[in-house]
């Protein structure tokens, strides 16, 4: 868990979006459901993001979408929870993040606690199992 955290805390990943459909500041910080081709051209735009595989370590290192972030919804501790909480609190708001985990469920409970935190940007598209445009397999 500690490796994870010390990931999560040492891994700002910067890409962000200029989405049309981009909610307004302080008006609807609820999640936003995209596809994968909208979540890839942001994370091609240029601009900041953070990209969160909210599956598990071990999902994680089977297979993972390049510059993906593991933070595991299911294995967050109390620790982790702290660590979490005080990095995001740095962040700001109206960052683009993204989340992805197997199939939809998890990403869709990290996008909901994200946009909670007071997350303006906050996109779930879905699972692994419908991008698209490639993976990466961690090497051990």
């Amino acid at each position: 868990m500690r490796k994870i955290a010390l990931v999560f805390v040492l891994s700002l990943l910067l890409t962000a979006c200029d989405v049309s459909e981009t909610p307004s500041n302080n008006i609807d910080t609820s999640p936003w459901t995209i596809s994968a081709t909208e979540a890839s051209a942001i994370m091609e735009s240029g601009e900041p993001f953070w990209l969160f595989d909210v599956r598990t370590g071990e999902e994680f290192m089977s297979e993972h979408i390049p510059n993906a972030v593991s933070l595991p919804v299911n294995e967050i501790s109390p620790d982790v929870v702290v660590v979490f909480r005080t990095t995001l609190e740095s962040i700001d708001r109206d960052i683009s993040i993204l989340v992805y985990c197997r199939s939809g469920n998890r990403s869709a409970t990290a996008a909901h606690m994200l946009s909670d935190m007071g997350f303006t940007k906050v996109y779930d598209f879905g699972g692994i199992i419908d991008w698209p445009f490639g993976t990466v397999t961690p090497v051990n």
